[in-house]
């Protein structure tokens, strides 16, 4: 059993999204597994980042782009397009 303090993230292999599939000037939302600050938040995807699973991203609101961990995006559905 894991300490309390670990949030239960899913594991590599079982990631949504890649960074192969996140393209620059996507727009994404930010998962609940973020925890509750980050959770829904919006932004766009500005490029990629040192290793294959961290994007830089610029959410709505910031001024800064930060780097996040793909396990933590989803892509916002376009208007228009179909899920």
């Amino acid at each position: 059993m894991p300490p309390p303090n670990r949030r239960s993230l899913p594991t590599l292999l079982d990631l949504r999204l890649l960074k192969n599939e996140l393209v620059k000037g996507q727009r994404i939302i930010v998962n609940a597994a973020a925890g509750p600050r980050m959770a829904g938040r919006h932004g766009v995807v500005r490029g990629s980042s040192g290793t294959r699973h961290l994007v830089r991203v610029l959410l709505a609101g910031s001024q800064n782009e930060m780097t996040l961990h793909s396990r933590f995006l989803d892509v916002e559905n376009e208007p228009g397009r179909d899920p």
